[in-house]
């Protein structure tokens, strides 16, 4: 029962993947990215939901990260269509999770977790990974769809 929500927010996931993607284009890139963009998005949740980022799971700073995982999939639908704002939007999400670390830092608010700030810091650099791999993949998108004369 527990998992229950994890499965319905996989569902949902994997029905916006294929309404975004196979709707939208051909191109492998784009399709990659958003894999990997929402592969991210599940991971982050989960992670944060089951164990949290920063200190305990019910450490408040936390749930920054669901406000910046609400930031991305709303911002990922509304910029659907365009490769360069999603790139942007990647780029975006990769900065606030080092601000979301640095403000975390600074106050010393996960002194509760065993091995703070380690876990934090090796955490952010995980996750920053999945929104810079799918900016490069979008912006890799966007110039073959301008080098093919598409847009």
């Amino acid at each position: 029962m527990i998992f229950l929500p994890l499965f319905i927010l996989a569902a949902l996931l994997v029905a916006l993947f294929r309404w975004v993607t196979y709707r939208q284009s051909e191109d492998r890139f784009y399709r990659l990215a958003w894999l990997i963009f929402l592969v991210g998005v599940f991971l982050l949740f989960w992670s944060n939901g089951a164990v949290g980022i920063i200190g305990a799971s019910n450490n408040d700073i936390n749930m920054l990260y669901n406000a910046l995982l609400g930031l991305g999939l709303v911002g990922g639908i509304g910029f659907r269509k365009q490769r360069l704002g999603l790139t942007l939007l990647m780029l975006v999400l990769d900065f606030l999770m080092f601000m979301i670390l640095a403000v975390a830092l600074v106050g010393n608010m996960g002194h509760s977790g065993p091995k703070w700030p380690l876990d934090a810091v090796i955490l952010t650099v995980f996750f920053s990974g999945f929104w810079s791999a799918a900016a490069v993949l979008f912006y890799l998108s966007n110039r073959r769809r301008i080098r093919l004369g598409l847009g």
